[in-house]
């Protein structure tokens, strides 16, 4: 009944939701995988849907390998670019995406009025881990579970803060995606996608004059 029920509710030929339904079962992570990432996903419950916003601030790879810099973008320039949609949403919390522990200390330091929240978790100092070394653990399958975390949680804001990155990129994507969430949908209304804000737009065609 309740297989007739799901086919019926999303207008899928029983033929394709079986198919969906197994592959989602197949690929499923393993059971002590996804007992580590509820816990991490728990580390971060103070998240408020709908009042928070994601910042996703890149620094550890912001050198090329050849020796050249993009623009290094310090947290005031995100703040400063993303102020009305904090105004817009009520924004009181900020869930800080970084690969330098330095971001973290410049955020809560010139911005207290802030609720910073993060992985409490190794990370590079600026540019330490360079443009290929992305991995600060040094072990795949942390690095992996803090991602999928960081995926989940994400989906509870409704304002995007990003440099050009294809990884903030599948952010929006995810955070889009995020409103089918009853709980969510719930709070920040029907499906629909974040309010972002690029920071940085100039940035490849600057490098690209430069050299």
């Amino acid at each position: 009944t309740s297989f007739v029920a799901t086919r019926e509710k999303y207008k899928v030929h029983s033929n394709g939701l079986y198919g969906a339904l197994l592959y989602e079962y197949i690929t499923r992570p393993k059971q002590k995988y996804r007992v580590e990432l509820r816990r991490l996903v728990s580390e971060l419950d103070a998240l408020k849907i709908g009042k928070c916003a994601v910042m996703h601030v890149r620094r550890g790879d912001v050198k090329i390998m050849v020796g050249y810099f993009r623009k290094y973008h310090s947290i005031a320039e995100y703040v400063g670019a993303a102020h009305p949609l904090f105004d817009k949403h009520n924004i009181s919390q900020i869930f800080l995406l970084t690969d330098s522990s330095l971001a973290i200390e410049e955020a809560e330091k010139q911005f207290p009025m802030f609720q910073w929240l993060y992985f409490k978790r190794q990370r590079f100092q600026a540019d330490e881990g360079g443009f290929e070394n992305q991995l600060p653990s040094e072990l795949p399958i942390t690095e992996s579970l803090y991602l999928s975390a960081t995926m989940e949680l994400i989906k509870r804001c409704p304002v995007l803060v990003k440099s050009f990155s294809r990884l903030s990129d599948l952010f929006r994507i995810v955070m889009c995606a995020g409103r089918r969430n009853e709980a969510i949908k719930k709070v920040m209304g029907e499906i629909g996608c974040p309010d972002s804000v690029l920071v940085g737009s100039d940035d490849h065609r600057q490098l690209r004059e430069k050299n």
